[in-house]
């Protein structure tokens, strides 16, 4: 499930997304091609928009949704009254939120393959049932708004009103059941004042909302058909009875519809003196697309049509669709059932893998992924969930202060508790970074002063010195590495051993190539020595861990274990403020701001001082940054059908100037479109290539002589012809292609290898394009960004740093109404739980300490006015008394909390008190 935010800063957006959007019920009535943005056909059994949600009483809707009502609704007024519903929206005001359900791929190709009518209709009828559902879900944990004075107080609404428009294809006309649930950002509270929705559950509780629908989706499918379900490790799971072959088949016209989207965009362009085309003009550019590239026997556009030639296409792969009314009536073979115990253990033996901190709706979110569809109703399942997500809950331990005073939501929790900040955490998790807190505090020594030495040199000597822990911290390109390579330099001269570890392969190898000391990652380290491999190394030794930020705390916990035993020194160098771990970590962060550190605090990469300030900004969480990229045309909002062939021109332009470039998204399915389209942009400058042969790779694409590729798995066995590792993450240059379906690649620093077949077609992807993991580390002279909506400011702030001359970023919009420096302050505004347990805890009392006693009294209670200041009356209530009370009681609880803190952590009063 994806969220898209409906807002715009200007007429022309407004009208826009209006257009976008109220043309979901009005562009039913259109014939012919275009019909809509995202209406892309409609066939005689899809229904018409319809209302849903706890909230319609309040805006006096029901039934089949109009473009009339929606359009009034989104400007901000009654669609019945015409009165305006509370305060004016503003120019960056949230006008409502469209989230986004899509069935997993089986489950439409069910639909679009079963001769059967009443399958197809059970089919539909289920993915609706878990569409409300899982928009059930959340208006029961996170439709709330906002009270009292900056928004402090979060309380109860009514509920929600939401319109839901199911489409059955994607743009490529292929089968794709999902449905546009667009959310009115408008909600009552209890009184029925009309206010915003507070919108942070919803945006950040994607995933685990998506996951809620796959959840009741499937036991609707279970009660409904007797489907059964193949095991997922992560992720939506599919359909048994339709096989791998056919869901592919059923999803490779994309390619071939962009190829003709591309085209026609290229050619409109012409034709309209090189602009862009608006978001209407593309869908009707798509329709078209999707049309003329339908196979020769699709002679129509009409549901039956469509549906028979879904068919034919399974035949051409062996598949028998009619099979599908045979498969469907054996029940779906009885699994091991797991206990409710069972399961609330495994929820959080993940959660608990996955971060240090969480919310009971991030143990939903497990629950939902291992509950069995055991054949019950979609709000059954989802009940349930939160059933095992409550006894989860009363195994775990509460980071935030008591708050037992004061008025309550509905679910129990004081107002002034947001349903985003009940963080939980486990006795374990607090013991093993209680004691790495511990160890730390007593291994890092005094940063000195060092008169006539600059950040970079004091860095350097301390990482040569003696401590047993030393702390490096420092934004991208300030110098990090430089000063780690003098230090093992320092430290060889001197005769003493020095060595280097890093989460991730890619990492490691950067550490090695520029400080020049042998390097592996945590995670092969630690497989040696639990296999009982000795350590070569001696005492004394000095481990330094680069990325230290992206460290889990279990590889730290076992490197302190070891580094302890036999008598190592530990360097932990990184910046907290990039990309955190994959999993538990955010000790590195904790210890860097509770401990002496040595900090670099200049960028040295960027040619530009303004860009090297607003980097800076963007890393703070200072919106100014993006007012800074915007000023200097950094910044563009773009159309997702525009944004691969925009930055493959860039991308080809500079590399035909001789420049290095890293491009840089945070999805791997936007990394698969963009370096699609840089290789149509080889293909089609150079016609040798359409001659060459070609092998598929793991991620669907095809690779030719010359290509660049990324390596995606660690293997030991594959070493290059200088006695390289072949990494997670490396990148390459494709020199040869064997007939038995192996790769021979090569890069000029790491050497020549030859990947075989099975790792080809299992871990080889296209390389130009990376996620943020993948380019962290790097430095290059042109960065180019996709941000996508999600987007974190760790990842914005890392896909912005790699460019030594020009970093430029280009964020998806397609209502074409996102005004960009707006759009990229939402993204500075996110970040993601990566702190430690410790940390969270200890920023949860000291905001708790901060707390006027006296704002509890803002939550519904107005204040006296002059007349009733003047005229008390008996039924007036004591309010200086009360507040005497509070004072009292708070203070109280300020010495308990003082006391707490201090013993948080034995050793951390220097730390605290800094």
């Amino acid at each position: 499930m994806r969220v898209t935010t409906l807002k715009a800063s200007t007429a022309a957006g407004l009208g826009g997304l209006l257009a976008y959007y109220a043309g979901l019920a009005e562009d039913r009535q259109r014939p012919g091609l275009g019909r809509g943005p995202v209406d892309y056909y409609l066939d005689p059994n899809e229904p018409p928009g319809r209302w849903g949600g706890g909230g319609l009483a309040g805006l006096g809707v029901s039934g089949e949704v109009t473009g009339e009502q929606l359009r009034a609704i989104l400007e901000g007024y009654h669609p019945v009254t015409n009165e305006q519903l509370g305060r004016a929206f503003g120019d960056s005001s949230a006008r409502g939120f469209d989230a986004t359900f899509s069935a997993p791929k089986s489950v439409s190709a069910l639909w679009a393959l079963s001769p059967d009518p009443w399958i197809r209709a059970e089919v539909l009828a289920a993915h609706d049932a878990a569409v409300d559902a899982a928009l059930g879900w959340f208006e029961r944990h996170g439709a709330v708004t906002r009270r009292g004075r900056d928004g402090v107080l979060q309380v109860d609404t009514r509920g929600i009103a939401v319109a839901t428009f199911r489409q059955h294809t994607s743009r490529a006309m292929d089968p794709q059941l999902h449905t546009h649930a667009v959310i009115v950002a408008k909600v009552q509270d209890p009184a029925g004042k009309w206010l915003s929705l507070d919108a942070r559950f919803l945006k950040y509780q994607q995933r685990t909302i998506g996951w809620i629908y796959d959840a009741a989706l499937r036991a609707e499918l279970t009660r409904r058909l007797a489907i059964g379900w193949e095991p997922t490790a992560d992720g939506p799971s599919d359909m048994t009875c339709v096989p791998a072959s056919v869901r592919d088949l059923l999803s490779q016209r994309s390619g071939q519809v962009a190829d003709k989207l591309d085209e026609l965009i290229r050619r409109w362009s012409t034709e309209h003196d090189g602009a862009d085309p608006d978001p209407r003009t593309i869908a009707t550019l798509e329709r078209t697309a999707a049309v003329a590239s339908r196979p020769a026997k699709a002679n129509g556009t009409d549901a039956a049509a469509l549906h028979d030639t879904w068919r034919h296409q399974a035949r051409t792969v062996g598949f028998d669709p009619d099979q599908l009314r045979f498969d469907l009536l054996p029940g779906p073979e009885p699994a091991r059932r797991l206990s409710d115990d069972q399961l609330v253990d495994e929820a959080l033996r993940r959660v608990v893998d996955e971060q240090s901190t969480w919310l009971g709706a991030d143990v939903a979110r497990h629950l939902s992924l291992i509950i069995p569809p055991d054949g019950g109703r979609a709000a059954d399942v989802t009940g349930r969930i939160d059933a095992l997500a409550a006894r989860a809950m009363d195994r775990c331990v509460e980071l935030g202060p008591d708050r037992t005073r004061g008025p309550r939501r509905k679910d129990g929790r004081a107002v002034r508790e947001h349903v985003t900040d009940r963080r939980l955490t486990t006795t374990d998790v607090l013991d093993q970074e209680t004691r790495l807190q511990q160890w730390a505090t007593h291994g890092t020594g005094h940063v000195p002063s060092a008169p006539g030495l600059d950040a970079q040199e004091r860095a350097a000597a301390a990482i040569a010195g003696d401590d047993r822990l030393v702390l490096v911290v420092g934004p991208a390109g300030a110098g990090k590495t430089s000063a780690t390579a003098y230090a093992v330099r320092r430290l060889r001269a001197e005769g003493r051993p020095v060595v280097g570890l890093a989460p991730s392969g890619k990492a490691a190898d950067v550490l090695r190539t520029e400080a020049g000391c042998p390097t592996d990652t945590l995670a092969g380290f630690h497989t040696r020595h639990s296999h009982g491999q000795p350590s070569v190394w001696p005492t004394g030794t000095t481990v330094i861990v680069d990325e230290a930020g992206m460290a889990r705390t279990d590889d730290l916990a076992q490197l302190v274990d070891l580094a302890e035993r036999h008598r190592w020194r530990l360097v932990a160098v990184g910046d907290p403020a990039q990309l955190p771990a994959v999993g538990r970590g955010g000790v590195f962060a904790h210890w860097c701001n509770t401990l002496p550190h040595h900090s670099l605090d200049t960028p040295r990469r960027f040619t530009e001082e303004w860009e090297a300030d607003a980097s800076l900004a963007l890393r703070d969480g200072d919106p100014r940054a993006a007012e800074a990229y915007a000023a200097h045309r950094r910044l563009d909002t773009i159309h997702p059908a525009l944004v691969a062939a925009a930055v493959a021109d860039v991308h080809q332009a500079q590399v035909n100037r001789g420049r290095t470039v890293a491009v840089t998204t945070n999805t791997a399915d936007m990394a698969r479109a963009l370096n699609t389209e840089i290789q149509r942009r080889l293909d089609r400058h150079d016609p040798h290539r359409h001659r060459s042969a070609r092998r598929t790779l793991a991620d669907g694409t095809c690779v030719v002589v010359g290509d660049t590729v990324a390596t995606r798995r660690n293997d030991p066995a594959l070493l290059t012809d200088r006695g390289e590792q072949v990494r997670n993450r490396h990148t390459w240059t494709v020199t040869a292609l064997t007939a038995d379906g192996a790769l021979t690649v090569a890069h000029p620093d790491r050497g020549t290898v030859t990947l075989p077949a099975g790792y080809v077609e299992g871990h080889v992807e296209l390389g130009w394009a990376v996620t943020g993991y993948g380019n962290q580390g790097d430095t290059v002279d042109i960065g180019l960004a996709v941000l996508e909506p999600g987007t974190t400011r760790n990842h914005a702030y890392v896909a912005l740093t790699r460019g030594r001359h020009d970093n430029s970023a280009w964020i998806t919009d397609p209502t074409g109404t996102l005004d960009p420096a707006d759009a990229l302050t939402t993204m500075i505004e996110r970040t993601p739980h990566g702190d430690s347990a410790l940390a969270l805890r200890r920023q949860l009392h000291r905001a708790a300490r901060r707390e006027a006693p006296e704002l509890e009294d803002v939550l519904l209670e107005r204040t006296p006015s002059r007349q009733d200041q003047r005229t008390p009356t008996a039924a007036a209530p004591d309010v200086t008394g009360q507040l005497d009370e509070r004072v009292a009681a708070m203070r109280a609880r300020l010495d308990q909390l003082q006391g707490e803190a201090q013993r948080e952590t034995p050793g951390l009063d220097r730390g605290l008190r800094r």
